[in-house]
């Protein structure tokens, strides 16, 4: 494993776009919210689409609800599979590092500072033994993962899949990642709901996610 100081200077991409928008797209579903809410719609109230529901403290998982009704899909099986003792790797037990802004195109921005600062804090070490995986969701059917390297502080952008749609799942002991893990209908991974995607397997590489195939 490679733990050489990497270079922090990166310029604004996509990325940035993809933060601001999802930063409107949450105040305007806030807005929704708050007006389904109101007396006048309480007949008419619609729960949010886009809760984003974390349990990083039992298994290290992001679920995106969904609004497909899994009665109505057909039951695939995985031609193969894969699981997180397959990527095993070892715990990093030493000091870990705060967030290193340096460079970062978003550092001016406080909102994400502060959304990656409470995420380390609260998240810890979650993935493939010296990481941080903070998600966020970007609206329906919509979550963007962030990762933060505890050992010396880099928060990866830019980095695939940016987009999970159906939720992550991942270990804090294993770099592989399951992108759209909510459509699996087992805990072995293997049978999933026919959608019009399908769960995918990453390895992370240090750097960024490679998909296994």
């Amino acid at each position: 494993m490679n733990l050489a100081t990497p270079q922090h200077t990166q310029t604004p991409s996509i990325k940035t776009a993809m933060w601001h928008f999802t930063k409107l797209v949450i105040n305007l579903l806030m807005l929704a919210f708050l007006f389904s809410c109101s007396p006048e719609n309480d007949t008419d109230h619609v729960e949010n689409p886009d809760t984003l529901v974390k349990d990083v403290a039992k298994k290290g998982t992001l679920k995106q609800d969904s609004n497909f009704n899994s009665s109505d899909n057909k039951i695939l099986q995985l031609e193969k599979t894969f699981t997180f003792d397959d990527y095993k790797v070892p715990l990093f037990n030493g000091k870990m590092a705060e967030p290193d802004f340096t460079g970062n195109p978003f550092a001016s921005d406080k909102e994400y500072v502060d959304f990656i600062k409470t995420g380390c804090k609260e998240n810890k070490i979650n993935f493939a033994g010296h990481y941080t995986i903070i998600g966020r969701s970007c609206g329906a059917e919509c979550s963007h993962i962030f990762i933060v390297d505890r050992i010396n502080g880099r928060i990866f952008i830019d980095i695939k899949p940016d987009d999970g749609r159906y939720g992550y799942e991942y270990r804090k002991d294993s770099k592989l990642l399951i992108a759209n893990s909510s459509l699996f209908v087992d805990d072995q991974f293997e049978r999933y709901i026919d959608y019009w995607c399908k769960p995918e397997f990453y390895q992370w590489n240090g750097k960024d996610f490679s998909l296994i195939e």
